[in-house]
């Protein structure tokens, strides 16, 4: 009985071992075999992770703008339809304006609504009235047309826009920002001679003034390139933000007025300009 006993201990203590021990390889097999598919998932994965996490994070770090207010001056290369501002005012003379608005939309495109205001006057001399001349011109005046010297007359523009505006910018960081708009003008007209009559046949000369004014109606469209003057200057960056403005912007742009309701006659326009914007975060 006792030898039974031992020759049972002596194989127990045999076979066990050995069980573990091909449990242990096949354990040691299913984790190579494990590590070997994990590996080439995530060998799969790596191939398509980089571009979708660029996507998200430029989504993600792309900075939103909210309000924007600027002004800046602009000097228009062609004033009106026909001749007759070249004729009787001549020199374009530098327009300054001001605008604002906010951005109601933010995500690959920014979409917003604004407004803007400007002024413009020139000084110049009526025609010298000739026989047979018709009132009022309708086409433009011929090669050779006086001016009367003696006279004066003034035009003042003072348009104001209702405007959608569209930016897109290539960087996150709104490095580089390229705007487009759209939208009616109403344009106040004011043309004033100041006319010099003699007085009977005395040497004295009288000025009375003549005013002409009212409202056009048209539409304006126009382009802009806007580039960042922020971290130029760190210390102004800082006091900046401390007054909740992201990005300080210099933009050359582009416009186009067409009259629509020549009711002052025809203010069709086309300028060029420059700009400075402040621009803050949604």
């Amino acid at each position: 009985m006792a030898k039974s006993w031992l020759l049972l201990i002596l194989s127990g203590s045999i076979l066990v071992p050995a069980v573990w021990a091909q449990s242990d390889k096949g354990r040691l097999a299913q984790n190579v075999a494990a590590i070997e598919t994990s590996g080439s998932t995530s060998a799969n994965s790596e191939v398509m992770e980089p571009s979708q996490a660029s996507s998200l994070s430029w989504l993600a770090q792309r900075r939103r703008p909210g309000a924007y207010l600027g002004f800046g001056l602009e000097k228009p290369t062609r004033v009106g339809k026909l001749n007759h501002y070249d004729v009787l005012y001549g020199k374009k003379e530098v327009q300054p304006g001001f605008f604002a608005g906010y951005y109601l939309y933010s995500y690959l495109v920014d979409l917003g609504v604004g407004t803007s205001i400007s002024y413009y006057n020139a000084t110049g001399n009526p025609i010298k009235p000739s026989v047979g001349q018709s009132k009022p011109l309708k086409d433009d005046l011929p090669a050779g047309t006086l001016v009367d010297k003696q006279q004066e007359i003034q035009l003042t523009l003072i348009p104001v826009q209702f405007l959608i505006q569209a930016a897109i910018s290539p960087f996150a960081s709104r490095r580089i920002v390229l705007r487009g708009w759209a939208g009616p003008e109403f344009l106040w007209v004011q043309e004033s001679l100041d006319a010099k009559l003699r007085e009977g046949s005395t040497n004295s000369t009288e000025t009375n003034s003549f005013v002409n004014k009212g409202w056009n109606r048209g539409t304006v469209a126009g382009a802009m390139l806007s580039i960042s003057l922020t971290g130029i200057e760190p210390r102004s960056d800082y006091a900046l933000a401390s007054m909740g403005i992201d990005r300080i912007f210099i933009s050359p742009f582009l416009e186009v007025v067409k009259t629509n309701d020549a009711k002052m006659g025809n203010f069709d326009r086309q300028a060029y300009g420059i700009a400075f914007s402040f621009e803050s975060l949604r």
